[in-house]
């Protein structure tokens, strides 16, 4: 293979004019904030004024931000400032005058540009998107490309075959090649290294990194199945079955967070399935080395991952604070999917999903898969507390209680109790919370009132009832005093001469 000594993929090119990347930036927000089933918003809107060199470069990008919206789910949200971690979105105008921004804000807080960037993160399992950007039979180096497996906004997948060891691989590229910013490349790069030092059965393995025409890419191996979402099909697993196959993505992660690695983009769709059933996890491209700092990739305030499956922390952008255990919540909202067929949450946009996990607790899965095991429903909970202290400690430790309820033994995790969860919503809602409990008191104290006011009532009536007796009883002596005093004469035994002898 074509290769040189220096690193490829440390290699700087000049990344795109501001104002391309201006005009880019806005077309990814209105993509973002248009609810699907909507017509897209029209590009040619956003080319405006671009030069025709930017503008045909405007254009494939924008076909590439489209396939990616549809097939990977995973976003990087940038807020305007790094002081600002309060999140809105902007929607396509409708009332707009003609010739007028079509951009609008629809909650304050955020800019209406350079906002939202669409991860470039390819999962290997999504669909195919429309047109292949290298033929059949193409050679790339050593490598002969045999398909196309994915693409999403920056890079794309194919399945290819290493010619000189007849090995297929599935080949990851970065769609731009030599256009591609110094920030993709570091992503692309680090993801190459992450997945390099890992070798794990339920991993995928990467086998070689190189460049091809100014385009960096890396070999990994190559899944003949499904991804699990696909497998999965919104359809809920047995138990069962599903703890043993989350305990194999468990004990991975575990040796991948010793290994100092951490992914943060755990979910079904990052995870193959090989003919046999076997796991394996893939798609690194958020991944994050606990020895480095990412500094210059990212910042405080930006939002990275899929917010269905995204940690609390992850969707406040504490990037710097992210560490193995928003992995081991991402383990749970797969395990809660496999269990229920949904996500832990839901919602229109990425916006209102990422609202939900900050502030919201998730409908516990038994209600939503009747006669689930309270053991399943108390790992998944545990999983998902928005403390990452009170999760499980490691991957390894949930594997374990995963392993318990295989065997039918005791787990280690203990269910939350009624009173521990309304102190916890009472902590993220304190003033929901206030006037929950003023209203509460009002209420017990109208209750109380009323109870006192009617006990005071029939004191009074009963009160009133006795003096009235009395009075009768007094009244009813006077009158009869006339008629016991003759009484008394008639039988007074002199009255009549009668006397003792």
């Amino acid at each position: 293979m074509a290769s040189t000594s220096r690193d490829p993929l440390s290699t700087s090119v000049p990344g795109p004019s501001e104002v391309l990347s201006d005009a880019l930036d806005r077309y990814r927000n209105a993509l973002v904030g248009t609810p699907h089933g909507i017509t897209l918003p029209d590009e040619g809107f956003f080319a405006k004024g671009l030069s025709e060199p930017d503008r045909n470069r405007f254009l494939h990008e924008a076909e590439s931000v489209r396939s990616s919206r549809s097939h990977a789910g995973t976003v990087v949200l940038s807020p305007a400032s790094p002081e600002t971690v309060s999140y809105s979105t902007v929607a396509p105008s409708t009332d707009e005058g003609r010739g007028a921004d079509p951009l609008r804000t629809v909650a304050g807080g955020w800019s209406d540009k350079g906002d939202f960037e669409l991860n470039a993160s390819v999962a290997i399992s999504s669909d195919r998107s429309p047109g292949s950007r290298a033929t059949v039979g193409h050679s790339l180096g050593d490598y002969e490309i045999l398909g196309e497996l994915g693409a999403g906004g920056m890079g794309v997948v194919y399945k290819a075959r290493h010619l000189a060891l007849n090995r297929i691989v599935a080949l990851k590229m970065i769609l731009s090649g030599g256009r591609a910013t110094p920030t993709q490349l570091a992503r692309f790069k680090g993801e190459a290294l992450a997945v390099a030092k890992l070798d794990h059965p339920n991993i995928v393995r990467v086998y070689d990194i190189g460049e091809h025409e100014g385009s960096p890419f890396f070999a990994m191996e190559y899944v003949d199945g499904d991804a699990l979402d696909k497998k999965l099909d919104r359809k809920p697993m047995e138990p069962p079955a599903a703890a043993a196959l989350v305990e194999s993505i468990a004990r991975a992660m575990h040796y991948a967070h010793r290994m100092g690695v951490i992914h943060r983009d755990l979910k079904p769709a990052n995870i193959m399935l090989t003919q046999d059933g076997i796991p394996k996890i893939a798609d690194f491209g958020l991944a994050k080395q606990l020895d480095d700092d990412e500094e210059g990739m990212t910042r405080t305030g930006v939002v990275m991952g899929t917010p269905n499956y995204m940690a609390p922390e992850q969707a406040e952008g504490n990037t710097k604070h992210v560490d193995h255990l928003a992995d081991v919540y991402a383990i749970g909202a797969t395990l809660y999917e496999l269990v229920t067929g949904r996500p832990p949450f839901q919602g229109s946009s990425a916006i209102a999903i990422i609202a939900q996990v900050r502030s919201t607790d998730p409908v516990n899965p038994g209600l939503l898969t009747p006669g689930l095991s309270k053991d399943v429903e108390t790992i998944c909970l545990k999983c998902l507390q928005k403390e990452p202290a009170r999760r499980y400690a490691t991957a390894e430790a949930l594997a374990d209680d995963l392993r318990r309820f295989q065997n039918g033994e005791s787990i280690i995790a203990r269910p939350i109790s009624s009173v521990e969860l309304i102190i916890r919503w009472c902590r993220r809602k304190p003033r929901e919370a206030f006037l929950t409990l003023t209203a509460a008191a009002l209420i017990a104290a109208l209750f109380v009132g009323a109870i006192a006011a009617a006990i005071v009532f029939r004191f009074r009536k009963a009160v009133s009832y006795g003096v009235s007796m009395v009075t009768a009883m007094t009244t009813g002596a006077d009158s009869c005093g006339p008629l016991i005093n003759s009484m008394v004469l008639i039988t007074s035994p002199g009255r009549f001469g009668v006397t003792a002898r």
